[in-house]
């Protein structure tokens, strides 16, 4: 409270304005809600300590009565073209605006922004800032607007302009002139600013008094009575008419003229307040004690600069947690006092909305940034709701096709039904699975597949092994071949679909030797056939069988060398013993009899 004292009274004895002066200010006001954004030179020449937000109608009420219609108008066009007018200060200061509106932004961020021109065209700062006005007198006003309480012998002479709102100074001063032009009398309304620096509003009935001849000057005839309206006014339906129906929230409302209060019974019972109206300190203390937060220098602050504010906190009972915000809310519209109203509004649900929503995009963009494939996202019924344009082409061959609500064990059939329940039990208990190898039939391709818990949906992270899976193989066989270069090797290609044809990929120089023949006379042929254009028909069955079942098997055989002499030998076949992919490889290797024993 120091602090605000002094800052406020080194506002006061430090001139803000020079006349003459010029300056470019913007004030920005977002669509969505009705406040008004003044930048930080706009908000240090009206007073305030540093960038603020004010209600539209506070920012609305500082231009000239005479102005204000077509001001609003021309903001509510926003049609770019500059417009003139006047506003005023507190303080007698009188500025002259022109002002671009014009509409910026986009979807959400939708707003308007005002582009002000000012020029400064005076400032007769109040000699005294105290003036004591009773409910009911009578002023005399000077052609020069200096004024004095009739019939109080202790009042001083005063300038009345420095004391009225900014807002009233046009229509005081076109009512000044249309009495003094064509006599009678006129009825309005003014704001004066009373000692404790809040406007207090007054119905004024003006006339004016010429004297008795021509040599007297002649004086305005102000009788002023206190406007009470405000003092009875039903506080239940303020509140209602405040923002309680928006936000569907517990609060109370405090008027400011009064002091009175109005508290909403699910705050008082939220709050455990007791009596019937308790005092305004009895209620803040009520929600510092709920919300462990301090609200009298908050509310100190909202006072000074009539603004809002907003306080987050959490609350802890019986073993849950609850998040609540307080809004506290300044309106000075009505009462020589701001009102105040203050909502305690439980956002338990958004938050944990807004937290899973913030946690799933972080989980989500953490695993396409660690992927190298695809990625499928599923819910809890293990439906598949996302998946990305790599998961598509692995699993359905192309990026079109995808229809959101597929099973996941429908686009992965090679995961049975055991290893996809392990695989979940997995995610759920530890965060991720183990990756596991299916074989797509669809694509034809080997992939990898690691389950990931993520918050109201869980995800698939798939890698294609196809290649590297080839490679590996490819790299074994030709090891196993190297290991084996003394004894005739032929390797075996079948499509893993349909075994009843294969083709030879390899074959050392033993084998070429020994049969007479090369890979090229025997490719794209039947299995039975290779075997017994080989080694004739003596064994061939046993041969073909192992072959086409990708079984191990030691067969012996008959073989024509090529000097037609026929032979003993044994045929080691050794398939693939890898996960399987589209294609089948197998191993043939002869030995003799005596060193296969």
């Amino acid at each position: 409270m120091a602090e605000l004292l002094l800052l406020k009274s080194s506002r006061s004895n430090t001139p803000r304005t020079i006349p003459g002066t010029e300056f470019n200010a913007v004030w920005t006001r977002v669509l969505v809600n009705d406040s008004v954004v003044m930048d930080t030179t706009l908000s240090h020449f009206l007073g305030f300590p540093k960038e603020t937000a004010v209600v539209k109608d506070w920012f609305t009420r500082q231009v000239f009565d005479c102005d204000r219609e077509r001001v609003l108008e021309e903001r509510s066009r926003a049609s770019g073209e500059p417009f003139s007018y006047q506003m005023g200060l507190a303080d007698g200061t009188v500025l002259k605006v022109c002002e671009q509106v014009k509409i910026a932004g986009q979807g959400a961020s939708l707003h308007k922004r005002g582009e002000m021109q000012i020029h400064i065209v005076q400032r007769d700062a109040p000699k005294s800032s105290v003036l004591i006005i009773p409910d009911h007198c009578e002023f005399h006003i000077c052609p020069d607007y200096t004024a004095k309480v009739v019939g109080d012998t202790h009042s001083l002479t005063f300038r009345l302009l420095d004391f009225l709102h900014p807002a009233n100074i046009a229509s005081f001063i076109k009512a000044c002139k249309a009495v003094r032009d064509n006599g009678g009398r006129r009825s309005l309304t003014l704001q004066l600013k009373n000692h404790g620096g809040y406007f207090r509003t007054y119905t004024v009935q003006l006339s004016w008094d010429g004297g008795a001849d021509s040599s007297t000057a002649g004086v305005f005839l102000a009788a002023l009575t206190v406007n009470l309206q405000s003092q009875s006014m039903d506080l239940a339906a303020a509140y209602n008419e405040s923002m309680s129906k928006a936000l569907c929230a517990p609060g109370f409302f405090c008027h400011g003229a009064t002091g009175q209060i109005y508290i909403a019974p699910e705050l008082r019972k939220t709050i455990g307040l007791l009596g019937h109206a308790p005092p305004l300190d009895e209620v803040l203390v009520a929600l510092e004690i709920f919300s462990g937060r301090e609200l009298k220098a908050v509310l100190s602050r909202c006072l000074e600069s009539c603004s809002s504010e907003r306080l987050e906190f959490k609350r802890e009972q019986f073993g849950l947690t609850h998040w609540y915000q307080i809004l506290l809310n300044v309106d000075t519209v009505l009462g020589e006092k701001p009102n105040l109203s203050v909502f305690l509004i439980d956002v338990t649900e958004p938050r944990a909305a807004r937290l899973d929503a913030e946690t799933n995009s972080f989980t989500r963009d953490l695993i396409l940034q660690n992927m190298s494939d695809g990625l499928l996202e599923f819910d809890n019924s293990n439906l598949v709701v996302f998946a990305n344009s790599a998961a598509r082409k692995c699993i359905l061959g192309a990026v079109s096709g995808f229809v959101a609500g597929i099973s996941i064990q429908t686009l992965l059939p090679g995961l049975t039904p055991a290893a996809l329940s392990k695989a979940l039990s997995e995610m759920r208990y530890q965060g991720a699975s183990e990756s596991y190898e299916l074989y797509v039939p669809t694509t034809g391709k080997l992939i990898k597949t690691k389950f990931i818990r993520g918050h109201n949906a869980s995800y698939c992270v798939i890698n294609d092994v196809t290649s590297q899976h080839r490679n590996q193989q490819q790299l074994s066989f030709a090891e196993q071949a190297l290991a084996l270069s003394e004894s005739p090797v032929v390797l075996l290609e079948l499509n893993a679909e349909s075994t009843d044809t294969c083709s030879v990929v390899y074959v050392n120089d033993a084998f070429g030797n020994r049969f007479n023949r090369g890979p090229d006379s025997i490719l794209n042929a039947d299995p039975e056939w290779f075997a017994v254009a080989t080694f004739g028909s003596s064994g061939v069955r046993k041969l073909t069988q192992a072959i086409m079942k990708w079984q191990n098997a030691s067969v012996q055989l008959q073989y024509l060398d090529p000097n037609g002499v026929s032979r003993s030998c044994v045929v080691e076949v050794r398939p693939s013993t890898e996960v399987r992919s589209s294609t089948r490889h197998v191993l043939l290797v002869l030995r003799e009899p005596g060193a296969y024993q």
